[in-house]
Order: structure tokens, then C-alpha cells, then sequence
């Protein structure tokens, strides 16, 4: 056989010894370092008005307890935070129509248990219905708001979220009937 395919075979025999040995021994404290774990917990709100005039807000108590991940976690919660609101339209009868309607805004806030105060979550402008109809658009929460939640969702896990409509740029603003999803994203960080 060739010296050069010898020397090579040779090599690779090495770095292979030295590598699985590497992982045997070193490996340990690979495993060590992973002391947490990122989980998500999406909270679904279905908000629905009926025989309503807008401008007008929404309320909706949210329990997380009432999600397992939550509760089968919380003693080793080590952070979480709230890092998105999707928001989509399902049903709008009413005058405007859901072809026409158009709302200047609409925004979402958190009120903690116990508390007075509403933290903006986020606010969608010029909110087109039918651009919103059965389909989510997604906005970021800000840093700040993030932090109040990652806090607080540790040692209040029952909040209001609120759900205010603007007066729509046109038409009546009276509503027989307005269905909509609100999606949070809250990212667990879990002690293993």
C-alpha cells in the first residue's frame, strides 16, 4: 500500500480515538451547561362583540394556570417573555361592512392582578378589515412591556387583556356582530 494512503488512514484513526475519547470525557460537562429549556406557551383569545357601537374595548381574563405547561412548570420558571400579538379579523357584520370598514387603530394591553395600570401591548394602524380578515399580522412587543411580563407573569399569572377599537373611519360603527383572534407568544425559560 502506499505510504501517503497509510499515513492518512493513520490520521484519521487518531482523530477519531481522540475525538470519541473528547466526547466521553468532556462530554459530561456539555451536558452539565444545558441547565435550561426554551418552551413556548401561545395563549388563543377568540374576543367577540355583539350588538355593539365603536368606539368600545373588549376585556378578556386570562388564567395560566389553566395551561398545563404553566402549571406543570411554574416552580421552575426562570424567565418568560411575551414577545408577540398576532391579531386577525373572523366575522364583521355590521355597518361598515367588512369589505368597507377601516378602524384608525386598534390596540391590545395587559392588566396584571391586582393592578390599575394597562401596559400597551400593541397597536395596529389603519387597520383595512378585509386585509385583516382570516389573516393574522403579527407585531413585536416592546422591550419594556416584555420585561413587565417576564416579571410578573412569574408571580401574577392571571391578567386582562384589552382589546380597544377606534370609531371606523366610515359608516355608522354599529356592530351586530364582530369576531376576533388575538394570539400572545410567551417564551418559557425553564430550569431543567
Amino acid at each position: 500500500m502506499n505510504k501517503n494512503i497509510i499515513r492518512g488512514l493513520l490520521t484519521a484513526a487518531i482523530a477519531v480515538v481522540a475525538l470519541t475519547s473528547s466526547i466521553g470525557v468532556g462530554g459530561c460537562s456539555v451536558v452539565d451547561s444545558l441547565d435550561t429549556f426554551t418552551m413556548q406557551l401561545p395563549i388563543n383569545m377568540e374576543f367577540s362583540w355583539r350588538n355593539r357601537q365603536a368606539p368600545d374595548t373588549t376585556v378578556d381574563f386570562v388564567n395560566l394556570m389553566d395551561y398545563s405547561v404553566y402549571r406543570d412548570n411554574m416552580d421552575d420558571i426562570q424567565s418568560a417573555k411575551l414577545y408577540q400579538v398576532g391579531y386577525w379579523m373572523d366575522t364583521l357584520v355590521g355597518n361598515p361592512s367588512i369589505e368597507d370598514a377601516e378602524f384608525a387603530f386598534v390596540e391590545f394591553y395587559i392588566r396584571f392582578q391586582g393592578e390599575q395600570q394597562q401596559h400597551l401591548l400593541g397597536r395596529y394602524e389603519n387597520v383595512v378589515v378585509k386585509d385583516y380578515y382570516k389573516r393574522p399580522h403579527i407585531i413585536t412587543v416592546p422591550d419594556s412591556i416584555a420585561l413587565l411580563v417576564s416579571e410578573a407573569v412569574r408571580t401574577k399569572p392571571q391578567f386582562d387583556v384589552i382589546q380597544r377599537y377606534s370609531l371606523p373611519k366610515n359608516g355608522t360603527g354599529f356592530f351586530p356582530r364582530l369576531e376576533a383572534r388575538v394570539d400572545l407568544a410567551i417564551r418559557l425559560e425553564v430550569k431543567l
